[in-house]
Order: C-alpha cells, then structure tokens, then sequence
C-alpha cells in the first residue's frame, strides 16, 4: 500500500535511504537494453517522463531478449530488490543490483519500480479511495481503516495486519513492524 503513495519504507523500521539516484538507474537501463547513450538521449527526450522512458528502454531488451521476466513480479521481489540496493555500496553494485532485478521484471512492472525509485510515481488514486480498498479487502468498517491510518500516520501499517484479526486500535499494533 505504501507503494501507491510513492513511499518505499515503512518509516517505523527508519531503514537507510535506497541512495539509488537517477545514474545508477540510466546505467542500468543502458546496460539492459544494450542502447548507446545517444540513442538513449533520443528515448529520453522524446518522453520528458521517467517512466514512460523506462518502459521503452526495457521493451527494446525485452525484444532483444535480455529480460528474462515471469508473467509478474511478486511485491516480496520487488520488496527484495530495494533491500539489495540499501546494502550494495557504491554505483557499481547498485547498478547491477538494479539491472540483475530489472532483467527479472516485465516492462510495465520495471517501469513502475523506476517511478518508485524516482519518486514520480503518479497512480491518480487518492488515499481514501485506497483506505475503502483496504476495508473491503481485510472486511473491516472504513471509517476503522481512516481511524486507523490516521492514528499511525501509515496506511501500510494497516494493511499489513491479518484479515481474520478484529480491529484493534493502532496505538497497540502501530509501533511493531
């Protein structure tokens, strides 16, 4: 649920930051695809948008068979590729930590990491559309999930709780992880 709010964390665990700026990602996609820089730039440009950029780069490997994806990616994949870019060190390693997890993505899916990455992820769902998706899939009241939200200041704390477990007010399940 944090993904949707562009928020890769839960700020509870205060994890390290990522440090995977926008280098270490056009690295990767070039590395990738196989693309020169130049042709690169013409992508690039032509998009004025991270992500739609990235969604043509990894198009182009996955045309020139250098993905390798399943039909989709698991959250906990795509969970573990952010934990290998928090501890790789240095450009190097983040970017082949990047391409190695990139290569195992459909485009569309790697697309949505770079926005992640980038912090342009831009879904148009508002968070209270999201707190309703999140009652109606746990079967909880959404005024509970508001409440809920509100009180830890973290709707993926939420979400993160068993459905079967009945509402317990977040100052007793909020701080644990």
């Amino acid at each position: 649920m944090r993904w949707f709010s562009a928020q890769l964390e839960d700020p509870v665990l205060q994890l390290p930051p990522l440090q995977t700026g926008w280098s270490v990602i056009r690295r990767a996609l070039l590395e990738l695809s196989g693309l020169r820089e130049a042709e690169y730039r013409v992508i690039s440009r032509s998009q004025a948008d991270t992500g739609r950029t990235a969604r043509l780069v990894l198009d182009r490997a996955l045309a020139a068979g250098r993905l390798f994806p399943s039909s989709h990616a698991p959250a906990a994949e795509i969970a573990s590729l952010f934990d290998r870019l928090r501890s790789a060190h240095g450009p190097v390693e983040k970017t082949t930590a990047l391409k190695d997890g990139l290569a195992k993505l459909p485009p569309l899916e790697g697309s949505y990491v770079v926005r992640l990455l980038t912090g342009e992820l831009r879904v148009g769902t508002r968070e209270g559309l999201v707190e309703e998706a999140i009652a109606t899939a746990f079967e909880e009241q959404p005024d509970q999930v508001r409440e809920a939200a509100m009180l830890c200041g973290d709707l993926g704390r939420r979400q993160i709780w068993p459905p079967a477990m009945s509402w317990t007010p977040p100052s007793q399940n909020c701080s644990s992880p």
